[in-house]
């Protein structure tokens, strides 16, 4: 097991507030067979204690974004974002609109019997 390896709320997989997604990553094991796990836990334990347990890990395990947004000390270069050009920011001169009641003079108006 990685030693910087952490517990997390995931953000892509998940159900309800990641705590499922977050222990199936951590423990590399499917979280559709922990929410499975959890599931029957709770039926076979009563409801209110499974859920408790659920609110608590929602305040006890941090989201994944509060884990991986952390500033690091890599040495890579920083991200320059993309200079706009000024071709794109000038105003394209508008299209006239086509003369539809021009257009549909030559067909027969439909009338109702």
């Amino acid at each position: 097991m990685d030693k910087n390896k952490r517990l997390f709320r995931s953000e892509t997989d998940k159900v309800f507030a990641g705590i499922c997604g977050g222990l199936g990553e951590y423990v590399e094991v499917d979280p559709v067979l922990i929410r499975l796990i959890w599931l029957l836990i709770v039926i076979f334990t009563g409801v209110v204690p499974g859920v408790l347990a659920y609110i608590f890990a929602i305040f006890i395990i941090p989201k994944e974004t509060a884990v991986t947004s952390a500033p690091s000390s890599s040495n890579s270069e920083p991200v320059v974002p993309p200079t706009s050009t000024t071709a794109h920011a000038q105003a394209q001169p508008a299209s006239p609109q086509p003369n539809i009641a021009a257009e549909n003079a030559h067909t027969t108006p439909v009338t109702s019997i």
